[in-house]
C-alpha cells in the first residue's frame, strides 16, 4: 500500500510559517497517558506503540519535530509544557524553552529532548 504524501505529518515544516519563532510539534502521546502512541511513516497515521504499567503515565505531552532528523532517524522528540494534554495527531506551535541529550538504554546513539512552551497567542483570553 503506498503511503498518501498529503498526510504526511513528518513533511511539515518545522517552523510555523507567519512566525519563525515559533517551532511546530505533532502531538504523539498526551499528557496523563498510560498509552504511548508515536508516528508511523510508513503508514502516516499516529500508533500504539505500547501501554505502561499501572501507576505510571506521561508526566507531559511528547511529540516530534516534522522535517527534522535525530541521530537515531527519528524526527527530533519534544517535550511539552501545557496545562492539559494534547490529542495525539494535533499540530501546537510552540517556542523554545530549553533542550537536553540523553542515551536510551537500548539504543547505542544519544538522543535529544526538546521543551517547550505554548505560543502567548494560542492561549485563551478569556476563561471557559
Amino acid at each position: 500500500m503506498a503511503k498518501n504524501n498529503h498526510h504526511d505529518l513528518s513533511r511539515l515544516p518545522t517552523f510555523d510559517p507567519k512566525d519563525k519563532d515559533l517551532v511546530n510539534v505533532i502531538i504523539e502521546t498526551p499528557r496523563g497517558s498510560r498509552n504511548k502512541f508515536a508516528y508511523d511513516e510508513k503508514l502516516g497515521i499516529i500508533r500504539l506503540k505500547k501501554v505502561l504499567p499501572p501507576g505510571m503515565d506521561f508526566p507531559y505531552d511528547f511529540g516530534f519535530i516534522p522535517s527534522t532528523k535525530a541521530s537515531d532517524g527519528d524526527p527530533l522528540d519534544a517535550l511539552l509544557l501545557m496545562d492539559e494534554p494534547a490529542h495525539p495527531g494535533t499540530l501546537m506551535r510552540y517556542r523554545l524553552i530549553a533542550s537536553s541529550k540523553a542515551s536510551r538504554r537500548k539504543a547505542k546513539t544519544p538522543s535529544a529532548t526538546i521543551a517547550f512552551s505554548p505560543s502567548a497567542n494560542i492561549r485563551s483570553s478569556t476563561p471557559p
